[in-house]
């Protein structure tokens, strides 16, 4: 829950709060999972690189190199690229110490403990712990080949998966952090 409610913090920051915010959670990733963030980090390089270009050469404003006229980036477009660049750094640092201090059952059970609402709109829960339970698995074994899952996926071989997960249900203490986190969340949306 403390992960969700980072993330959800790091979102509605604006200017310096969203920079100490990141600061102090990237050196958290540095000093507590700096494997796992580096990893991370590593995979969201093209996304990182897409908001760049789209902001930095679709903004008007002033050209940084004004020989290369339209194909300059602007300083505005980089100013309007630092934000989301830094929430994305934030939650791939949160995303980080959360690998390094959970087990794949425990971020199955947290999931599956904080989505019972959806049990009251009709939605089944359990599917979406079993999915991540699948993508935490595969993400774990294979170092995503894309391009063999692209040929796997033309072809229609079907194989039966075990799916075995423990999930806790959560005790008192569990139900005051997460209801104390969804106080903090509501007054911060609020602020």
């Amino acid at each position: 829950m403390a992960g969700f409610f980072f993330i959800y913090l790091v979102q509605v920051s604006e200017a310096w709060p969203l920079f100490i915010f990141t600061l102090v959670l990237c050196l958290a990733a540095l000093a507590w999972a700096y494997r796992h963030w580096l990893k991370v980090l590593r995979r969201l390089k093209f996304v990182a690189l897409a908001i760049c270009t789209l902001f930095a050469w679709q903004t008007p404003g002033i050209q940084v190199i004004p020989a290369l006229q339209a194909f300059s980036p602007t300083y505005d477009g980089l100013m309007l690229a630092l934000p989301p660049l830094l929430r994305l750094m934030s939650v791939a640092a949160v995303v980080a110490l959360l690998k390094e201090q959970l087990n794949p059952d425990a971020w199955v059970g947290s999931l599956y403990a904080l989505s019972w609402p959806f049990k009251y709109l009709g939605l089944a829960r359990e599917k979406l712990a079993i999915r991540l339970r699948l993508v935490l698995d595969y993400v774990e074994e294979n170092d995503l080949d894309w391009r063999g899952l692209l040929h796997s996926a033309s072809g229609s071989s079907e194989e039966a998966v075990i799916v075995q997960c423990e999930i806790y249900p959560m005790s008192s203490v569990d139900r005051i952090w997460v209801a104390g986190f969804l106080l903090m969340i509501i007054g911060v949306g609020m602020w």
